[in-house]
């Protein structure tokens, strides 16, 4: 068995060609050493969940972050835990009410293999 280490742990079970990921929430598609991970972003918090695990991909801090950004360290710590706020209830009651799905796709590399 291949397992992908990841922050949010998501098992890989590898069988030749096929890959099957164990979670049904995120998409995984490994190719050579590198994967790219998609999934639906259902509320603040696995929009936080995201952004995390992509900058980490990068290799950045949440300060290193916030300063190419040019905003506090404090509002990045605060994304990434997916604060509610009235415009991302507002934002997420309203894709919901439409039907509409998000979705965000990151790319994990140099990802360590056991």
């Amino acid at each position: 068995m291949l397992k992908v280490i990841l922050d949010f742990e998501n098992e890989v079970k590898y069988n030749d060609v096929n890959i099957e990921v164990v979670r049904s929430d995120v998409n995984i598609e490994v190719k050579e050493r590198a994967m790219k991970i998609k999934t639906e972003i259902k509320n603040s918090y696995t929009l936080g969940m995201v952004i995390q695990q992509s900058r980490l991909q990068q290799g950045f801090s949440q300060r290193e972050l916030a300063d190419m950004l040019g905003i506090g360290q404090k509002w990045v710590w605060e994304m990434e835990q997916g604060k509610p706020g009235v415009l991302m209830d507002r934002l997420f009651m309203i894709l919901e009410k439409t039907g509409v799905k998000l979705s965000a796709e990151f790319e994990a590399r140099d990802v360590s293999w056991k």
